[in-house]
């Protein structure tokens, strides 16, 4: 049955829906053309069941006209360098990032330098309809008022800006990576069960637990073995005893 039903275009209806919402995927900021060029691109994704590491992949490191190239628009959701790092952080991490805009975070790992270094890795987008890379850019960390390093969150920061956001990408789709799988299995155990094993979903931290934290790990190591398939994890958790 439920082979039947993700096989019905009213599944892809909902879950295209769904990654909209999470990608805030709205015409005010994107104009008409960039929003449907973004919602058709996720569409087709979830039709062809696009690995989520692919996705993240292409969003975060795609340039082009918005107008026309569906990703490119995930840069231009944010206004600025920082609010682009909130949004990775939330959306591919499950992480409040921007507790640690103007003091290290009182309550996670996150630092000063996480936070403006993961910004730094953004400050030379033109977020314009033409989405490019500018030759200048830089994030001025508040505590040293000098341009932030370029740095990947609670691991190590870069010698440049210089493929910043490739390096990015490739920490944050690494199979080891503990925060990618872990964000998305609780987004998508929270839509089918009505309640995340972490509440708030965006809010993962130490002093935040899972309610259930071995079936958490269980759910992210079967999705990054089943290579961040979204519907064999959906097809996972149906079939189980909670959700039957």
């Amino acid at each position: 049955l439920i082979e039947r039903l993700m096989d019905r275009p009213e599944f892809v209806d909902l879950w295209s829906y769904k990654w909209g919402d999470l990608l805030r995927i709205e015409s005010r900021r994107l104009q008409p053309e960039g929003a449907a060029a973004f919602h058709r691109w996720v569409r087709d994704c979830v039709a062809n069941n696009t690995p989520l590491d692919a996705m993240a992949r292409e969003m975060l490191l795609t340039l082009g006209d918005a107008h026309q190239v569906g990703p490119a628009n995930f840069s231009r959701v944010p206004n600025d360098a920082r609010t682009q790092a909130e949004h990775v952080s939330r959306v591919f991490l499950g992480v409040r990032l921007q507790c640690a805009n103007c003091h290290n975070h009182l309550l996670d790992r996150w630092t000063q330098d996480d936070y403006h270094g993961l910004a730094a890795m953004f400050a030379r987008i033109d977020r314009g309809r033409e989405v490019k890379l500018l030759s200048r850019g830089d994030v001025i960390h508040p505590k040293t008022g000098q341009p932030a390093t370029p740095r990947i969150p609670g691991e190590k920061s870069l010698d440049s800006t210089d493929n910043a956001r490739q390096k990015l990408a490739d920490w944050l789709t690494a199979i080891e990576n503990p925060f990618f799988a872990r964000a998305a299995v609780n987004r998508i155990w929270r839509e089918l069960v009505g309640q995340g094993l972490v509440e708030p979903i965006d809010d993962h931290r130490a002093t935040n637990p899972a309610t259930h934290p071995e079936l958490l790990d269980a759910l992210a190591r079967d999705f990054v073995e089943h290579g961040f398939d979204v519907r064999h994890t959906i097809r996972a958790i149906v079939a189980s005893e909670t959700y039957q």
